[in-house]
């Protein structure tokens, strides 16, 4: 039986100050938080966190969101993304299940919270430095997908990750970028990535 935790992240995308939401990714910015407190302290995160009992997945990030940079984000523009599955064998009980989501439109000014210093970075600039070492694995072809499916109003191709931790816990042993194109199992081509490589 799968025990790992459910979490739920989301991505707020928007175009750089005047150029146009038709413009490529150096048009774009994706919302990250530092964080403050408690474990990860010090990286650059997405925002979002665990899904409470008695929640749905949408439910949890729409509050995660506005508890950590004060973002109201209606369930209606929630842009679902995928599902990156995070093993670490040495450690099972750490395993986690989180379901992405994109934004690119919510209600109130983003502002800095006892957890989380938000961040706007260029999504062909990520501050791979001061993030998790997974983070080079996924996040970059995972806004590719948040970026198109904010223009296009549209859930994103759906994606299901599975990075496998080094017995350390912090490096990555293996990743698995499975991308269904449409939706549809045809269309399904797993890769094996490197970090920071769009896939």
């Amino acid at each position: 039986m799968d025990s790992a935790a459910s979490v739920a992240l989301c991505f707020l995308v928007r175009p750089v100050d005047g150029r146009s939401v038709r413009d490529g990714a150096d048009g774009w910015e994706a919302l990250l938080g530092l964080k403050k407190t408690g474990f990860a302290r010090g990286k650059v995160v997405g925002i979002g966190g665990h899904v409470e009992d008695g929640e749905t997945v949408a439910q949890a990030v729409v509050r995660e969101v506005r508890e950590e940079v004060g973002a109201v984000v209606p369930q209606t523009e929630l842009h679902h993304l995928g599902t990156i599955r995070f093993r670490f064998p040495a450690r099972p009980a750490w395993d986690m299940d989180t379901v992405l989501y994109a934004a690119g439109s919510w209600e109130g000014e983003i502002s800095e919270s006892a957890e989380i210093a938000p961040e706007w970075h260029g999504v062909n600039s990520l501050p791979y430095a001061r993030m998790w070492p997974d983070a080079g694995y996924w996040v970059q072809p995972i806004l590719m997908e948040a970026l198109a499916a904010v223009r296009e109003g549209t859930a994103g191709h759906l994606s299901t990750i599975e990075i496998t931790l080094a017995e350390d816990n912090h490096n990555v042993a293996s990743a698995r970028y499975d991308r269904a194109a449409a939706g549809t199992e045809a269309d399904r081509r797993p890769l094996d990535v490197e970090p920071g490589v769009t896939a």
